[in-house]
């Protein structure tokens, strides 16, 4: 697979890059709701704002990735 996404060309892995950053802000707000329901249970809510902060670090470094150069071939 590895081999595949180095050969996608730039317009493929752009679309790639977007739909995982989309996809780990998705999973961001899920935790984020979960830890606000879970405030009563401070060990759950901590749990639930951690992967929240690094479901959104993730997005973050999408998002650096999708401004960075590409590669050359």
């Amino acid at each position: 697979m590895a081999a595949h996404l180095h050969q996608a060309s730039g317009m493929e892995l752009e679309t790639l890059l977007q739909r995982c950053g989309t996809l780990e802000e998705r999973a961001a707000t899920l935790y984020r709701g979960w830890a606000a329901g879970a405030r009563d249970n401070p060990p759950l809510c901590n749990l639930w704002t951690a992967l929240a902060r690094e479901e959104e670090e993730h997005a973050r470094s999408l998002r650096v990735a999708l401004r960075s150069p590409a590669p050359p071939n």
